[in-house]
């Protein structure tokens, strides 16, 4: 798709910083309140906690291929039963000390995210918490995976989906959408969903995720626009 997913997420801040604070009154959040400092800190403090989920994933992975059991690893770590293992697993959090413990044992033979895949974790993270957020007291929940948030990045800074979407044959929008679907794959520990699609179902997967996240993704990259890495290729010019 051209330019590196860091790039496309700045695009995204600089073309959509006009939209982002009738985007926040939309969803009866002030930007002009006392209070909204709180909400632009815990939004990143949201993001952080996604981060910290994307190491703990690969961390657990890497514990999991060297330990075997839970068990095993849970004696490693100086924890009494496997069963704290199924929480860090459940939760995405582990502890600072256990943490450390973890790349203490782990040493050269751990496999971290890329920053890339950290950042699109803890995006994804705040975004859901922006939409959870916005819903009120409803019950529901909303989580939209990495994954999908990239998909969304590229769709939101596509040239070329608007007037394929507008266009009374199918076939140029079929093919943008499984081109943004096989293109844009990060790399997980496990598959996602979005493989494997057909042409019209990745159409499909794309125009729901702009209807139910675009402006989650726009008041998410603008209100943390620091967190979005430096491409390096820009960073070594």
């Amino acid at each position: 798709m051209g330019s590196s997913l860091c790039d496309r997420m700045m695009t995204i801040y600089d073309n959509c910083s006009s939209r982002f604070k009738p985007l926040l009154q939309r969803y009866n959040i002030d930007p002009y309140s006392n209070d909204f400092d709180g909400f632009l800190l815990a939004v990143k403090n949201q993001f952080f906690i996604g981060v910290h989920a994307a190491y703990q994933e690969f961390i657990l992975q890497a514990l999991i291929e060297e330990y075997r059991t839970r068990q095993n690893i849970a004696d490693a770590l100086g924890l009494k039963t496997g069963t704290s293992i199924s929480h860090i697993s459940k939760s995405g959090t582990i502890d600072g000390v256990r943490l450390t413990a973890a790349m203490f044992l782990l040493q050269d033979g751990i496999m971290l995210p890329t920053q890339v895949y950290a950042a699109l974790s803890g995006f994804a993270r705040a975004a859901s918490f922006i939409k959870t957020s916005a819903n009120g007291d409803k019950p529901k929940i909303w989580v939209i995976p990495p994954q999908d948030f990239s998909y969304l990045v590229s769709l939101l800074t596509s040239k070329s989906w608007d007037s394929a979407y507008h266009n009374a044959h199918l076939a140029p929008l079929r093919e943008l959408a499984w081109q943004i679907i096989n293109e844009e794959n990060i790399p997980t520990l496990r598959p996602v969903s979005s493989e494997g699609l057909r042409p019209e179902q990745c159409v499909l997967k794309l125009v729901e995720l702009k209807q139910s996240w675009e402006d989650f993704a726009i008041i998410t990259l603008c209100a943390i626009p620091e967190c979005i890495p430096v491409d390096e290729r820009r960073a070594k010019r």
